[in-house]
């Protein structure tokens, strides 16, 4: 346990907090937008298309992370990942062009069986592979 800087009692883990991954969830929770981080707009951010694999799903997911190596080593080890592509700009345009892109593939959208983070609305059907503004945003 630990205390930030507006005295908060914290549980994160400090190598968390050290690697900018997680922090003080009730400042988070304050500064947060609907996932858009009011505190980080500025912040590196990078938009990830990912194709998730396993003896009988195949999709791919569109989403958002200040780290992808983490993120993808925080989903189900019961998928093969593939990183297909990725962008990087300010967590602003990065989250605008994230909400962008899950309109754009609201009629792909699917439910995997294995449920985890970021699945409900961030993962399609691969058919939205053959999109052009996917194609043209992740140089595929």
């Amino acid at each position: 346990t630990w205390v930030c800087k507006n005295n908060h009692k914290c549980t994160s883990m400090v190598s968390n907090v050290l690697h900018n991954e997680a922090g003080c969830l009730e400042c988070s929770e304050s500064s947060r937008s609907l996932g858009k981080y009011l505190s980080r707009l500025k912040d590196k951010d990078f938009l990830y298309l990912l194709i998730f694999t396993n003896e009988v799903e195949l999709f791919a997911k569109c989403g958002r992370s200040f780290n992808i190596i983490n993120r993808i080593k925080s989903f189900p080890s019961a998928y093969d990942i593939r990183l297909i592509g990725s962008i990087s700009d300010s967590h602003d345009n990065i989250y605008d062009k994230e909400q962008e892109l899950h309109r754009l593939l609201k009629e792909f959208h699917i439910t995997p069986k294995i449920k985890f983070g970021g699945s409900k609305n961030e993962c399609f059907d691969v058919k939205c592979l053959e999109n052009t503004s996917i194609k043209s945003l992740f140089n595929i």
